[in-house]
């Protein structure tokens, strides 16, 4: 993972998530964690060295979820589309993630009344 990057998780996992799952979800594919925001709808993808993809643009910062095709579930592939930074209404990106092995609920931490997320890996 990227130095800097921390991660506190609260120790629910599930085996799926959903269009009526909230909060902020650890998704852990092969070789790629992914953070998903469901509160801000946000979508965050974080590969590491043993990436089989390696570097994509625009990982490590949070694009805005526009459609979810297939929700993240333990065993199977996630597939959806989110904004271009720069051209929101012009531009959308898709990712379809290699296999899900785990989904973990991450803290909600808040610092002075803006929304922060702390990550510990262990």
């Amino acid at each position: 993972m990227r130095a800097g990057m921390d991660f506190e998780l609260i120790g629910e996992t599930v085996q799926e998530l959903t269009a009526e799952s909230t909060g902020r979800w650890l998704v852990t594919s092969q070789g790629t964690q992914h953070i998903w925001d469901l509160d801000a709808m946000t979508y965050t993808r974080m590969p590491s060295s043993a990436s089989k993809s390696g570097a994509m643009e625009f990982d490590h910062r949070p694009m805005r979820l526009t459609r979810v095709v297939w929700w993240p579930k333990v065993g199977e592939r996630p597939y959806l589309w989110y904004d271009d930074p720069e051209y929101p209404a012009f531009w959308e990106h898709y990712r379809i993630s290699s296999v899900i092995k785990s989904i973990e609920r991450l803290a909600d931490n808040d610092v002075e009344g803006g929304r922060c997320l702390r990550l510990l890996l262990t």
